[in-house]
């Protein structure tokens, strides 16, 4: 919206992103903003950005190396608040309970890793080599640039995530704090 006039706001532009909102930061006038929906197998579907009733991106869907039980499309995208310019977005597969860091340059997506050795009572074979208290959460870096999001790296740490709170990055480094049950 242009709000030049606070008593009669005009609309300037209306993205509609897939899936439901659920975390967003602005950097230097670049609106980042994370949506997901649920992924189900007799359901799948491919992320779409319109704006207004036009579809102008088509995200293609990355997977990641660590198997899930269940997975969320998750979609982060990114556009000028001024309400020109052009839309990026990258889409993914990954778990529920996302937690978004986002730094200058960076932005951090984890979730709590259900691995199906420990959901299952031991039934499947372990995926990754979690702590003895079953709990693991997986981070995904994604560097911006400008609006432009390109994936960089995965990996996990012992234990779980509280809030954003648990991340922060110093110079190059991310700092996660996590906690265990035991």
């Amino acid at each position: 919206y242009d709000i030049a006039s606070r008593a009669t706001p005009r609309l300037i532009r209306e993205l509609v992103l897939p899936g439901t909102y659920e975390n967003g930061r602005m950097i230097n006038g670049t609106v980042y903003a994370v949506t997901s929906a649920g992924m189900y197998l007799n359901e799948p579907f491919m992320p779409i950005i319109y704006d207004g009733s036009e579809a102008i991106a088509r995200p293609s869907v990355w997977c990641p190396h660590i198997p899930l039980t269940s997975y969320s499309l998750s979609t982060l995208s990114s556009f000028p608040i001024s309400g020109e310019g052009e839309v990026h977005a990258a889409s993914f597969l990954m778990g529920y309970e996302n937690t978004l860091y986002v730094s200058i340059d960076n932005a951090y997506i984890a979730y709590r890793l259900w691995n199906p050795y420990w959901w299952n009572g031991g039934i499947l074979p372990k995926v990754s080599a979690i702590p003895e208290t079953g709990e693991e959460s997986v981070i995904h870096r994604f560097a911006l640039d400008g609006g432009d999001i390109t994936y960089q790296a995965s990996g996990t740490v012992p234990g779980r995530l509280l809030n954003q709170f648990s991340l922060d990055q110093y110079h190059e480094n991310l700092r996660v704090a996590t906690t265990t049950n035991g």
